[in-house]
């Protein structure tokens, strides 16, 4: 279910991102000039935007895997110890 919920929430805001799209408001330069003002930032904004969606779910598919929410670690005196799963630490 939480799976769903989150792809559901995924499609949702990259469809809100998309709707700021509009092919009406292009001029002649844009669409005939291969280096358009502001070309450069929309490729890189795309760029970004796929890599940190793909980092996102990397994210939440590691964090569904883990065996508990939280990672505590210390070290004293040269022991170390640690509780809780390294992969479902939040920081």
């Amino acid at each position: 279910m939480s799976k769903i919920l989150l792809f559901i929430s995924f499609v949702v805001v990259s469809i809100s991102a998309s709707a700021q799209y509009s092919p009406e408001k292009k001029t002649a330069y844009v669409t005939n000039s291969y280096n358009a003002p502001g070309l450069k930032m929309k490729r890189t904004g795309t760029t970004l935007t796929v890599v940190g969606g793909a980092l996102l779910v990397g994210g939440v598919i590691l964090v569904s895997n883990a065996s508990a929410l939280y990672y505590n670690s210390s070290n004293t005196n040269g022991t170390t110890t640690s509780s809780g799963d390294p992969k479902g630490g939040f920081g």
